[in-house]
């Protein structure tokens, strides 16, 4: 979906803040002297300001116009209000509701048809119900992050595709993680994927984790395949992309290598955090930290910092991310280095406290991270684990850059 689809930016933005909105439905009631009509009407919410809009997508959009909507409905409903007898109520089904997709319905999949056509940008005239999201647990996916047959890869905190032993994708368009934490798929993907006997063991599984929608979109997932709108890697994949490009940029420069280590085998095998989980988080500092700080050619670094006029004495007993910081400065002539490097030795912080028995002064340490990221003292182990990539990978993007 483009934004001139609705003649406008995308109707989830809030005309209020510009969050981005869920679908919810609620009952309404509409009274005539003692006759009442209870219409279920689709609403678009924003959590950040607690604005709660009406809105009508079919047949005609009305988008934040509440006055308008609400003539809508109570058009509807005056209509059948004439119809019934003194002292009678009545609840009216959205056409939409509990609709079935027939071509689509082999593997049973439940799902909230509302979705389809109230979530903007997933009715189409043709293929009707393919784009119906199908929301599942994360225990699925925790299913597949841990078997040695299947591999988890995230291209963003909300976007990812299971792959199996021969390299190949599960679901040809992946999964998508929204704001709640569950996990997103298409029912006409799931469908062509999962109807062959051999994916006998993947239909069970899928259909063990399928829970209720929660008629919430917003992930990369979304914002990719409808809105064609591919974001930057906000995780993992974005810091070792950008990682990549700039030890490129220093063997052109400089004719060395920065990394000792081989990087492409360490990125193979290393394993997104999926839950707040102390484990998955500190195993995953311990192998960022390999990937980025300990496989720093230290030796490489000092010489080219001597080459570039840097006394041998002031560099003498640094180690990898202190003469990171000192190549970047005089080496490459970027001001505000320790700045600029930051992240890697909050990484580096973090790593330390794995597995570090949590008493007061792990507290205190772990605090000092949080601060030094900008969050508050009451964010959990993964909203940390991601703010610290997001800035790993914007420190790389820079050095790009520059």
């Amino acid at each position: 979906m483009k934004e001139t689809d609705y003649g406008h930016k995308n109707p989830l933005r809030c005309p209020k803040c510009d969050d981005y909105r869920f679908l919810d439905f609620k009952g309404v009631q509409f009274p005539k002297e003692n006759k009442s009509i209870g219409i279920k009407i689709p609403f678009f919410d924003c959590r950040n300001c607690d604005t709660s809009t009406p809105v009508v997508l079919f047949p005609k959009p009305i988008i934040d116009n509440i006055k308008e909507a609400e003539n809508y409905y109570k058009e509807i409903a005056n209509e059948q209000l004439e119809k019934l007898n003194d002292g009678e109520f009545i609840g009216l089904t959205n056409s939409t509701e509990n609709k079935v997709f027939e071509s689509l319905n082999t593997v049973g999949f439940k799902y909230d048809s509302r979705d389809y056509y109230h979530i903007p940008g997933l009715f189409r005239q043709w293929d009707e119900g393919y784009l119906t999201p199908i929301f599942f647990s994360k225990d699925l996916l925790l299913y597949y992050n841990s078997h040695s047959d299947y591999k988890v890869k995230f291209a963003s905190t909300s976007r990812f595709h299971i792959f199996n032993k021969n390299d190949e994708t599960l679901i040809r368009h992946g999964f998508g993680i929204n704001r709640n934490g569950k996990i997103i798929c298409w029912l006409g993907d799931l469908e062509k994927d999962l109807q062959d006997d051999e994916n006998d063991v993947h239909r069970k599984l899928f259909l063990t984790f399928n829970i209720d929608s929660d008629h919430d979109i917003i992930s990369d997932y979304y914002f990719n395949q409808i809105e064609a709108n591919w974001t930057s890697s906000d995780n993992e994949t974005g810091i070792f992309y950008y990682r990549n490009e700039f030890d490129k940029k220093i063997k052109d420069l400089f004719e060395f290598e920065l990394t000792q280590l081989d990087i492409e085998t360490l990125i193979d095998e290393y394993k997104h955090p999926i839950i707040n989980e102390s484990h998955q988080i500190e195993n995953s500092y311990i192998k960022l930290n390999s990937l980025l700080s300990e496989s720093l050619n230290v030796s490489e670094l000092k010489k080219s910092l001597r080459e570039n006029g840097v006394d041998s004495k002031l560099i003498k007993g640094l180690k990898g991310l202190k003469l990171f910081e000192k190549f970047i400065e005089h080496c490459l002539k970027i001001e505000n280095a320790s700045e600029i490097v930051s992240p890697l030795f909050v990484l580096y912080d973090l790593r330390l406290l794995a597995g570090h028995i949590k008493d007061s002064k792990y507290d205190e340490k772990f605090k000092s991270c949080k601060e030094r990221l900008n969050l508050t003292d009451d964010v959990n182990d993964l909203e940390v684990h991601q703010e610290v990539c997001k800035k790993i990978k914007e420190m790389y993007e820079y050095l790009n850059k520059n």
